[in-house]
């Protein structure tokens, strides 16, 4: 399970009330989507990074929570994951 958290500048759709003025939340979750489907991950941590990568470095938004959880993946727990917080400090210039 995948939740984010995407923080971007949201005033001009919030005065006009128009989608083109909003950060594009489909397209990003489309190149999350196919990315997850096609990807062979060992670790949610690599996944979680890989994740915010596409957010921040290929969609522009300047900062990035992502949590990965895996439910039922450990005995006596809901669920196991982990919480990164990136920007596009935390890549390097290969990456932008």
């Amino acid at each position: 399970m995948i939740d984010l958290r995407i923080g971007t500048d949201v005033r001009a759709a919030g005065r006009s009330d128009q989608l083109a003025d909003a950060w594009n939340y489909r397209t990003a979750t489309k190149a999350i989507i196919s990315h997850v489907e096609e990807s062979t991950y060992s670790t949610v941590e690599a996944l979680a990074t890989a994740i915010a990568r596409i957010v921040v470095v290929g969609h522009r938004a300047p900062y990035v929570m992502v949590r990965v959880h895996k439910p039922g993946a450990l005995r006596f727990a809901d669920t196991v994951g982990v919480m990164i917080e990136r920007s596009p400090a935390d890549f390097t210039t290969e990456d932008l």
